[in-house]
Order: structure tokens, then sequence, then C-alpha cells
């Protein structure tokens, strides 16, 4: 990393970024050029401080052709806060401030309802802000792919100056 001083190496740190982002984007290999595509997501650590993003998907489509040909794939999300030095007319006194987290792993196609069912809680509990929420409609559920990436590789970086 070219500015070392911006690593985000603590995993507190980077669950931190975690919580304030919204948008994880996964990069999937597609023969010659990677398909990159935005997720609402949740995440979850066990008592080895293994990172698990759960996501959320339709059954059928490009997304999930590609995950069953391989599934490492590459995850990215940021946070962008604001351009500073903005005032100077001179662009390359300008900065960006920012956290983002990069990372890689495997993802897998959660097919078993037990495990559907806790990828699903995890997404709405997260997204749902603490709200009750009725039964899953086991129709809807049938046509709901929950994706579960497990970390291999993940860092951090931020620029708030």
């Amino acid at each position: 990393m070219r500015h070392a001083d911006r690593e985000i190496t603590e995993l507190s740190e980077i669950l931190k970024v975690l919580d304030h982002s919204t948008i994880l984007r996964i990069a999937i290999n597609d023969s010659i050029y990677p398909y990159i595509i935005p997720m609402h997501f949740s995440y979850s650590i066990n008592e080895d401080c293994l990172l698990t993003f759960y996501m959320h998907s339709s059954l059928i489509g490009k997304k999930i052709d590609l995950i069953k040909k391989n599934n490492r794939v590459c995850f990215e999300m940021d946070i962008f806060y604001e351009f500073s030095n903005k005032s100077s007319r001179i662009p390359c006194q300008w900065s960006t401030i920012y956290e983002s987290i990069i990372g890689n792993g495997q993802i897998e196609i959660i097919t078993e309802e037990k495990e559907k069912k806790i990828g699903m809680d995890s997404i709405m509990n997260r997204l749902g802000g603490g709200r009750q929420f009725v039964a899953y409609d086991s129709n809807a559920m049938q046509k709901v792919c929950i994706l579960r990436l497990i970390t291999e590789n993940i860092t951090g970086k931020r620029h708030l100056k």
C-alpha cells in the first residue's frame, strides 16, 4: 500500500467502516471482463474472527450463473465524506476524505431452509434497524437466494484529514 499510514489493520476499525457502509460491491469473474454488482448486505463474525457477509438475490440471473462457474470473488465498499481543499483553484491540491474496505473470498449459494432464514434474519436485522418483522412467507423464501461470502482477505484504507 502506497500510503501505509492510511491502512486500516485493526478488525474493530474495519467493523466500524462496515457498520457505516450501505452497499457491498462484488466482482465476479466473467471470462474477459469482471462483472461487478452492488448489493445490500449484513455480516457476522465468529469466535475465530472470520468475517462472513450475507446478501440476497434472485435465484436466476447472470450473477448466479457466474457464481456457479467460479465462486471466488473480490468485494469492495466505501464511504465518501467530502473533498478536502475544494476551494483551491488548483485541482491537484484536492483530496478525497473517505474510508474503504477491499477483500476477497468465496461465495456459497445457501439452499438449506434453516440457513437461508439465518442469512435473511441477519440482513433484515441490519437493514431494518431493530424493527420486528412478521414470519417469512414460505413462497417468497423459495424465490429468494441467500448468498454467503466467507472472507479470505480483507483490508481497509482511510483518509480523514
